[in-house]
């Protein structure tokens, strides 16, 4: 069995790259279909078939003083008003452990559901979806630096 620590994100904020990991409760991939709905003329039911996947993280954090992800985030989430959009850039390990990994760097979209319905700690919760197309390459995780591939 593997170990939902074995996949590894960080994200980054002014070109470093941090653990995306203490507060985080929930950092969950998933992939929603793009679909294609049509009906015929002849036909009495439509067709759908899905024509891409949309890339998606679902998020769910609580502000710990001190971490600079999820303070970045808490950030971003009250200062999003009169915004257009805001993106952040999450880097993904692929592969098993090692110092050179091979990673995924994409921009997501921060889409917030709720900041603060809880009592006792800040939470936070929504999803980051992709925007643009993610770049493949490797990920020194003992220096944290990610290259791209050419």
């Amino acid at each position: 069995m593997l170990n939902r620590n074995a996949i590894r994100s960080y994200m980054e904020i002014e070109g470093v790259l941090y653990p995306i990991g203490d507060g985080f409760t929930r950092f969950a991939f998933s992939m929603r279909p793009i679909e294609y709905t049509r009906t015929y003329l002849d036909e009495c039911a439509p067709r759908t078939d899905a024509v891409g996947y949309e890339d998606r993280i679902l998020y769910a954090f609580e502000a710990i003083e001190g971490d600079r992800v999820s303070s970045h985030m808490l950030s971003l989430l009250t200062s999003l008003h009169g915004k257009s959009r805001v993106c952040v850039d999450i880097v993904t390990v692929l592969g098993k452990a090692g110092q050179v990994c091979r990673a995924k760097r994409q921009r997501y979209t921060l889409c917030p559901d709720t900041v603060g319905d809880g009592c006792d700690a800040l939470t936070a919760k929504g999803s980051l979806r992709a925007c643009g197309v993610a770049e493949y390459g490797t990920l020194d995780e003992a220096h944290l630096t990610f290259t791209a591939d050419i």
